[in-house]
């Protein structure tokens, strides 16, 4: 399930090349195989994370925490009046 929840969220999605997350993630996901080393994963996370779609999420999710922190501020402003 948490593949096919990352395909309908449209995040990255890095996950071991086995039938059941190939048929979950599809063309969405990227597979690595289990001779992979460490390292070669680590720079495929890397890469993910640079993709253009994912800066756009991280800002996103950026904004919302500062959204949340000004509406906190007013918040506790309105209790102390």
């Amino acid at each position: 399930m948490p593949v096919l929840e990352a395909v309908a969220l449209r995040a990255p999605i890095l996950c071991s090349d086995i039938p059941a997350f190939r048929e979950a993630g599809g063309e969405a996901a990227t597979f690595f195989s289990e001779d992979e080393t460490p390292g070669e994963i680590a720079e495929r996370i890397t890469g993910l994370a640079g993709q253009r779609n994912n800066r756009a999420r991280q800002q996103a999710v950026r904004s919302w925490a500062e959204f949340d922190r000004q509406i906190s501020a007013l918040a506790a402003e309105r209790v102390t009046e």
